[in-house]
């Protein structure tokens, strides 16, 4: 994804409960909601390679930030 024009940076979170629902959230800027949503419609054309390569579940959504300290 990092070579997809729009995409700005990454950081991949690790939960620090281990019960939590999500044990790891992966953080991604774009540029704009059209550039992620572009990258992301090639990824699910392929969908089967991009789940071998990941062992885990994929939940791509956007959101936007509401606070920030």
């Amino acid at each position: 994804m990092k070579n997809e024009p729009g995409f700005i940076e990454t950081k991949l979170h690790r939960s620090l409960d281990p019960t939590s629902r999500f044990q790891f959230i992966n953080i991604a800027k774009w540029s704009t909601q059209e550039a992620w949503q572009a990258a992301f419609s090639k990824r699910l054309a392929q969908q089967e390679i991009f789940e071998q390569q990941l062992p885990v579940e994929a939940n791509p959504a956007l959101y936007k930030v509401e606070v920030q300290y």
